[in-house]
């Protein structure tokens, strides 16, 4: 079977062409749903996550046009896993209901909780913010290496590299991300 290109699939999506969700599931979902699972523990919620992500990009192209296929969707995958469990922990503290007693004894006890939560928002922004910064060819050698969790070699296949140029690759843009996060004031 060959392998459609990113190209091919968003112009099919443009043209409301549902052949392109499964094009995009059969070429991408494998690692998304990797993604999602390492986030939610389940294989279930990370099934929900993908079919939520591939109806929010039905919804979003047109007439978003990504420069990245694989990003794109894998980013709408791990923002909904997020939001997923977030939305599940708010429901295990009681549906996001406030009440005293034993949720503020809780919070008492962890009072840097909330703050760490905050920071690890503001993080995972400065974050996007980077990634928007690198090109597009960068931005996928590291997003597939660090949320994908793929391989060097896994990576050179897949974008049509060689292993030397994704090492280099991710060496440079670690680089940079060390430097953005000195200048934004994370080290």
């Amino acid at each position: 079977m060959r392998t459609i290109k990113d190209e091919q699939i968003i112009a099919m999506l443009m043209r409301r062409d549902e052949t392109a969700l499964r094009a995009l599931r059969r070429k991408y979902g494998r690692n998304a749903e990797k993604a999602a699972r390492q986030i939610l523990g389940s294989t279930q919620d990370a099934e929900e996550v993908l079919n939520d992500a591939l109806l929010r990009i039905w919804n979003a192209i047109p007439p978003e046009q990504p420069d990245d296929l694989a990003a794109y969707f894998t980013s709408a995958v791990r923002r909904l896993a997020l939001n997923r469990l977030e939305k599940r922990n708010r429901a295990k503290r009681g549906g996001g209901v406030p009440t005293l007693g034993q949720e503020a004894a809780e919070q008492l006890a962890a009072p840097g909780e909330i703050e760490q939560m905050v920071e690890q928002s503001l993080m995972r922004d400065a974050l996007q913010r980077f990634l928007d910064t690198l090109s597009p060819d960068a931005r996928t050698v590291f997003v597939l290496r660090y949320t994908a969790e793929m391989t060097v070699p896994e990576i050179a296949k897949r974008c049509g590299f060689t292993e030397s140029k994704v090492a280099v690759s991710l060496m440079r843009t670690r680089a940079k991300l060390k430097q953005y996060l000195k200048k934004e004031g994370w080290l």
